[in-house]
């Protein structure tokens, strides 16, 4: 036995696979075997979807060598399924019959042209290993299967918190917790997969704590802690136990009593050095011991908003980076409606910061070009005395500085000369600088973000951010196209 990697187009199909009711005639019948079990053939587009998404095979196929007298045979006695996907391209009948997406094959076979193999010459021991892999844990010398605690365990060391189930999340609390008051679940509470059973249900997800994901459960908020704690106080006060849960309808009739937590009651609460504090704005700042601030996000909102809406606004900047950016924002962001702030979402603000960076290089050109327009505004020269290469031209001094030169052009029309279109578009922008504190909260709510400084926003905060920067990006797209 070795460990060898071989060309997929040398590998064949097992067609005597213990998959089938019995041996294939040739590849074709084996691959009718697997893409004719709808079952099997479902399982096995989502396998290719994933070899796409990892664009490898990470699994080890078993593949006997059979030499004969005339020829020599690598015949894959595990990973049959992986193998028929590559099998395909020859049969292009069978990806018409069973809808098969065939760029997909086509894509598969471009990306992967080796496979890893455990490679035996010995048929006995190849069947050996593919037994071990296929008949479970028999009595530990197999591959013993995780359990549901195991594989929330594991998603845990990789970081992927949001797929942790329910149960486990619940678990977890009241094992660190030292607090008195949920002493009683703490010493009672056994089991996981009873737990997610119940605040799985959406007799309790949705007609209890009003939300539409398992992954809405907040246990940083003590409301909601607490309610889960009235629930589980119920529970242990009975026998406990998952059969007086079993069905929804036993759910709904053990809890209905329960209060409903609503939306408003559930969320911007949190707990802070063990003090509970109200709720407050979507954000809340915290200094911690070090005087930083720590900025939490408690609870999806139920609203949603719609950014990059900006198609039929008129933006006219002539840069070929800003209309990269400004394009793909908008077709990645501008046609749907975000109800919650994931890793995605908090990339925006970066967009926002290089799209106006983008429109004040245009705009410094434009001046460089149009200086006669421009030669005797103070604010004009001392942004062109600023003006530093390599340096980002967004800042708080810069965004002053437009609507500096925004109130002299409403003063002075006549000597600007700008078109009535873009006067009208001036004097309509209600994001101005009689307010400073709103122009230095647009741009340091931005650096927090850029700099690492914060790490969650809430919808009506990006929202605003999104109307700041297309009043501000109207402006520049107003001077430098004076003559609309």
């Amino acid at each position: 036995m070795e460990i060898v990697k071989i060309d997929v187009d040398k590998l064949e199909l097992w067609d005597d696979n213990a998959r089938y009711g019995q041996k294939a005639l040739n590849e074709r019948e084996c691959l009718n075997k697997i893409y004719g079990d709808e079952k099997l053939r479902r399982k096995t587009l989502k396998l290719l979807d994933a070899i796409l998404e990892k664009k490898e095979i990470q699994e080890t196929f078993i593949v006997y060598e059979s030499n004969t007298l005339f020829d020599k045979k690598y015949i894959a006695l595990d990973g049959n399924r992986r193998l028929s996907l590559f099998k395909l391209k020859k049969y292009p009948d069978l990806i018409r019959k069973y809808k098969i997406d065939a760029s997909k094959i086509e894509l598969l076979d471009s990306i992967i042209k080796e496979i890893n193999c455990t490679l035996y010459y010995d048929i006995d021991l190849a069947y050996d290993q593919v037994e071990n892999r296929h008949l479970g844990e028999q009595e530990g010398k197999g591959i013993v299967p995780w359990d549901a605690p195991n594989k929330d365990r594991m998603k845990k060391i990789r970081n992927k918190e949001e797929e942790i189930s329910i149960g486990t999340k619940i678990m977890d609390f009241y094992k660190n917790t030292n607090n008195p008051k949920y002493r009683k679940v703490k010493e009672n509470i056994k089991d996981k997969s009873t737990l997610d059973r119940i605040f799985k249900s959406s007799a309790v997800k949705k007609d209890i704590f009003d939300l539409k994901k398992e992954s809405e459960y907040n246990l940083n908020n003590p409301i909601v802690v607490d309610k889960v704690d009235e629930m589980l106080n119920l529970f242990y006060s009975t026998k406990g136990d998952v059969t007086e849960v079993y069905k929804k309808d036993q759910i709904m009739d053990m809890f209905k009593d329960i209060e409903p937590l609503t939306k408003q009651r559930q969320t911007r609460t949190i707990l802070k050095n063990n003090v509970l504090l109200p709720p407050q704005n979507e954000n809340i700042v915290l200094p911690d011991n070090k005087n930083e601030s720590k900025i939490y996000n408690h609870y999806k909102s139920k609203e949603s908003v719609r950014l990059f809406n900006w198609k039929s606004e008129g933006l006219r900047i002539e840069s070929k980076e800003f209309n990269y950016y400004l394009e793909n924002s908008i077709n990645i962001y501008g046609n749907k409606e975000i109800d919650e702030i994931d890793f995605s979402v908090l990339l925006i603000p970066y967009l926002y910061r290089i799209l106006l960076d983008c429109a004040f290089q245009t705009f410094y050109n434009f001046i460089n070009n149009n200086n006669q327009v421009f030669i005797n505004n103070e604010a004009i020269i001392e942004f062109l005395n600023n003006y530093k290469d390599n340096h980002s031209l967004a800042t708080e001094k810069n965004i002053v500085m437009l609507f500096k030169l925004k109130g002299d052009i409403s003063k002075h029309q006549e000597e600007y000369k700008l078109a009535k279109s873009s006067m009208s578009i001036l004097n309509k922008l209600s994001f101005n600088q009689n307010n400073s504190n709103n122009i230095h909260l647009y741009v340091t709510n931005i650096n927090l973000i850029i700099h690492g400084k914060k790490t969650q926003l809430g919808l009506k905060e990006l929202k605003g951010l999104d109307f700041k920067t297309l009043q501000l990006l109207k402006i520049i797209s107003s001077l430098i196209n004076k003559n609309i």
